[in-house]
Parts: C-alpha cells; sequence; structure tokens
C-alpha cells in the first residue's frame, strides 16, 4: 500500500448520540491509535482504555473506526474526542539470508516507519520551536524562566489584590465608624437647647441648663455645661456658714479669704451656679443634706451647681482651675 496522506489526528466534538468516530488516516492494529477524551477546549484531557473504554475496527494498512464509548451511554456535549496514531518505536521485521522475498512485508515495514515519522512529526508541530532563521532565540531555560516570573507576577498581583481588598474594607469600617460619629454628635447637637445657656458675656444672672432627671437619679456623672465668667459683677466677700438661698440670681462668684468655709445646706430651690476662688489656703467646702455630689475641689477656682429635681437637692462639683 502507499501512504498519500500525512494526517495522524482527528478530533470530535461528543453531541451525546453518536458513539462511533471515523480514523481518516491509516494504521495496523487497534494498539496503533490512542483515544483520549477532555472538555470541548481542550482542558483536562483523559486517556481511555482500549478494550474498556472503546473499540477499533479497520485499520490493517486501512482507514477504520473507534467504538466510543463500547456501552453505555453517549459522551455529552461539552467533551471532545481525540483520536491519534501511537505505533510502537520498534522494528520487527527481521530479514534473513537466502529466505525469500516477500515485497508486502518489506512495504508493509516501510508504511509502519512512515506512520511513526508522521505521528512524531504531529507531536513536534505542538511544541514550542524557535525560527528556522535563529535557531538560539529560545531555549527551554528562557520558557521555565519566563513561566517562573509570570508565576511570580500572578502571586504578585494577588497579594496586591488582597492589600486592595483589606484596603477597601478598612476604609468601609472607617465611613462607618465616621457616619456614626457624625449621626451622634448630630443627635447631640439637635438635643440641646441653646436658648437654655447664657451666653460669654452675659451677666449670669439666668444661666440655667435644664438635666435629666434620670441621669441625676443613677450614680454616673453628668457634665453642666453652665455659661459664666470670673468677672461677674457683684462679688461677695463669704465667710463662715452659708445659705444659697439668700442670694438672688442663679449664678454669683465668690472670693475666698484663708480659713474661710463655704457651707452649702440642702434647701427647695432650682439651679444655682457658683464659681468660687479660692485665693488663699485652707479653704473648706461644707455640703450637707444633698442626695448626691460629683466631683472635687483641688485647685483655685470650682464650679458649685446646686439642683433640685422632684424635691431633692444635688450638688456637682466641677474643678474649673
Amino acid at each position: 500500500m502507499t501512504i498519500t496522506s500525512t494526517s495522524s489526528r482527528v478530533q470530535y466534538a461528543a453531541n451525546g448520540a453518536a458513539t462511533i468516530w471515523p480514523v481518516p488516516f491509516a494504521f495496523h492494529g487497534p494498539d496503533d491509535l490512542a483515544v483520549h477524551l477532555s472538555n470541548s477546549d481542550g482542558s483536562t484531557p483523559q486517556a481511555l482504555q482500549q478494550g474498556i473504554d472503546y473499540g477499533v475496527t479497520g485499520g490493517d494498512g486501512e482507514i477504520g473506526a473507534v467504538v466510543c464509548p463500547i456501552s453505555g451511554f453517549p459522551h455529552p456535549e461539552g467533551k471532545l474526542i481525540t483520536v491519534t496514531r501511537a505505533v510502537n518505536l520498534t522494528q520487527d521485521l527481521d530479514l534473513v539470508n537466502l529466505d525469500g522475498f516477500d515485497a508486502e512485508l518489506i512495504e508493509r515495514q516501510f508504511d509502519r516507519s512512515r506512520m511513526i515519522d508522521q505521528q512524531l512529526q504531529e507531536q513536534i508541530d505542538r511544541c514550542i520551536k524557535a525560527p528556522v532563521t535563529n535557531p538560539g532565540a529560545l531555549t527551554f531555560e528562557d520558557i521555565v524562566a519566563e513561566r517562573t516570573a509570570a508565576q511570580g507576577a500572578a502571586s504578585a498581583a494577588q497579594a496586591a489584590r488582597n492589600d486592595a481588598e483589606n484596603a477597601e474594607n478598612g476604609a468601609v469600617a472607617a465611613l462607618a465608624q465616621a457616619q456614626a460619629a457624625r449621626d451622634q454628635a448630630q443627635a447631640h447637637a439637635a438635643s440641646v437647647n441653646v436658648e437654655n445657656l447664657a451666653s460669654v458675656d452675659h451677666d449670669h444672672d439666668d444661666a440655667y441648663e435644664p438635666l435629666n432627671p434620670a441621669i441625676l437619679k443613677s450614680d454616673t456623672h453628668a457634665d453642666l455645661t453652665v455659661g459664666f465668667r470670673a468677672g461677674t459683677t457683684g462679688a461677695i466677700e463669704v465667710s463662715g456658714t452659708f445659705q444659697p438661698t439668700y442670694h438672688n440670681g442663679n449664678v454669683r462668684r465668690f472670693n475666698l479669704s484663708a480659713n474661710s468655709t463655704l457651707a452649702f445646706v440642702a434647701g427647695n430651690f432650682g439651679t444655682h451656679v457658683y464659681l468660687v476662688d479660692r485665693s488663699e489656703s485652707n479653704f473648706t467646702l461644707s455640703l450637707s443634706g444633698f442626695d448626691k455630689v460629683v466631683g472635687a475641689v483641688g485647685g483655685r477656682y470650682a464650679l458649685v451647681t446646686v439642683i433640685a429635681v422632684d424635691g431633692r437637692s444635688i450638688a456637682f462639683i466641677d474643678d474649673v482651675s
């Protein structure tokens, strides 16, 4: 026979119905073929076993066919069947001197050698090759180096992506915190009635800030925001026992001399704020009859706020030195 075709590979797309796949190139026997099953893009190839996964018809130097699968359901769409030559790279013709000459055996061996050439060429065609004009342009070491560089770049890109995602998550968290702080500040600002606060240049006759009775009845510290200034007119020198109801207005400033005592005795009164100027040592602040006292006197100035809530007298002391 003669071999007029240079083909040694054929591929078919499975369709869920066909099981017979023609082999358009010559081969001698079932062992001269290899069959692979893969995805339609050629990925994840699987070598099939002759006699188990597929059968072979034809051959003996002619074309034939592959039956795949031998039994069961046909391969579904999305699968690719690839048939290639896989002639064993041996020479099994033994010529003996003075023996008869069999032209068929010689031609069969020539055909077999040419089939091997074609299957090797098919494999070479799938290899990376340098151009004929520059055989040294591409080496295996170059390919390995490029692959290593590509893997490194892929790892760096993944790390950068992870960093970007972490930064994005951090930014989202920071934005949420900022929005929560904004909402809290807006809510606090909305809860303050500025009409009840004295301005910085006010004479303090009516300085007053309403407080939440629920806070005053608890053990938590309550911050009082009451306007005052050190230069309030009408300052009075006080020594000895003092009754808060003696003074008119809500804010007064006291300059206390050494060894003096300022005594607050609980009574049924509203909000009173006293700015105490302790210019001398040995000053004593006395509070009696109060349900709650918060703060301390440790410096020159002390802001004493006396409040009546639901008939209870409560004092707050803030060191403003």
